[in-house]
């Protein structure tokens, strides 16, 4: 016998959900109405309990993710409600399917479209935070340049291996980008 979550088609729930977690996590998990309502804070964890063991990224609206300091990131919402709940995939995404409205076999949602800003008076700023950012990506040097030798010796002192990263992900140094105060809490021997 099939179950409604085996028939429901995960991709179109993921496209209706993004700009929308706050308000479905509100939903499903009523318990994280603190959490919600300050994203990128630390709480009480809702699982472990505590004082400030938990929070929401503050991108929580088109992400849904969170980080237990003990368990790890849930980089999206399905990844955050099957934690929380202790549910599997389909678990999760029947819930989502029934808050955003979807039909019980069709897998068709009655949701709206996931939310855009669309703000002609950001277009600018968008565009400007895209020149920085691509003038800092040049400007840094490849994880495997002479100059980068303190990004190798961090990530080495974090338990890393940065010649197994560097072919895995686009690792690159700039000297005097700040990163406050990671430098200061450890002590680099070359």
């Amino acid at each position: 016998m099939r179950t409604q979550a085996s028939t429901l088609d995960s991709t179109p729930i993921r496209l209706a959900v993004r700009g929308r977690w706050l308000a479905i996590l509100g939903e499903v998990c009523p318990e994280l109405e603190a959490v919600l309502a300050k994203p990128g804070r630390h709480h009480a964890c809702p699982v472990h309990g505590g004082r400030d063991g938990f929070r929401l990224f503050r991108d929580v609206e088109v992400s849904g993710g969170g980080i237990c300091n003990s368990c790890g990131a849930k980089p999206d919402g399905f990844a955050l409600l099957m934690w929380l709940r202790n549910w599997s995939f389909p678990a999760a995404l029947t819930a989502v399917a029934q808050v955003l409205g979807g039909g019980s076999n069709s897998g068709q949602l009655s949701a709206r479209p996931p939310v855009h800003n669309n703000d002609p008076s950001r277009q600018g700023t968008d565009q400007r935070i895209k020149t920085l950012l691509r003038h800092i990506w040049t400007a840094a040097s490849p994880w495997n340049a002479p100059e980068s030798a303190l990004l190798r010796t961090y990530l080495r002192h974090r338990g890393l291996a940065p010649e197994a990263l560097g072919r895995q992900l686009p690792l690159r140094f700039h000297p005097s980008l700040p990163y406050l105060g990671a430098l200061s809490r450890i002590e680099l021997h070359r």
